[in-house]
């Protein structure tokens, strides 16, 4: 009901943190946390209002900065970086179709995986739409040119760029009425 009431009056709703944050033992703006539980527990618990809230439209999904290595993922990967979480299990499992965005790459729990810009290119691989980061235009000029050089070295998959950009303008058609 929130969700459908922030939409129908011009707010483009985000669920987050995909796949599930309710088991996090640490916080992820300081530290990079693990959450252990397996398919079972993710689906009987932590996936549902996911479910919920892609049947409901909602207009943007944001991931974690959390491992969740009985899901599949290598020991310390957080879902940002996992294809797996993000591709195949939020977009072709569970059939979402709208905006998958980061949530902020400078926070903490992301620091060991080298520069944002580093971070960008990798987020941006595992199928993010929009990548947040939210107080340093230094840093976000350095994820523009990583991401512009990633792309122009072929790192980065056209097809997928150009599926982004489409998410990204009928998003904005809708909640701000763009041509």
């Amino acid at each position: 009901a929130r969700l459908r009431g922030l939409q129908a009056q011009g707010v483009a709703a985000c669920a987050k943190h995909f796949p599930g944050l309710g088991a996090v033992p640490k916080d992820p703006h300081k530290t990079l946390p693990t959450i252990a539980l397996d398919w079972p527990a993710m689906e009987a618990t932590h996936l549902l209002p996911f479910r919920a809230a892609i049947a409901a439209g909602v207009a943007m999904v944001m991931s974690s900065h959390v491992c969740y290595p009985s899901l599949g993922d290598p020991p310390g990967l957080p879902a940002t970086f996992s294809a797996p979480l993000i591709r195949e299990l939020l977009r072709r499992r569970l059939g979402y179709a709208g905006v998958i965005v980061t949530d902020d790459l400078l926070m903490g729990a992301l620091r060991p995986f080298g520069t944002t810009g580093a971070c960008a290119v990798r987020a941006a691989e595992a199928g993010h739409d929009l990548l947040l980061i939210c107080h340093n235009l230094a840093a976000q000029k350095e994820a523009f040119s990583s991401l512009r050089r990633a792309y122009e070295q072929g790192a980065l998959s056209t097809e997928e760029l150009e599926a982004s950009v489409q998410r990204i303008i009928a998003l904005r058609k809708k909640f701000l009425g763009e041509p």
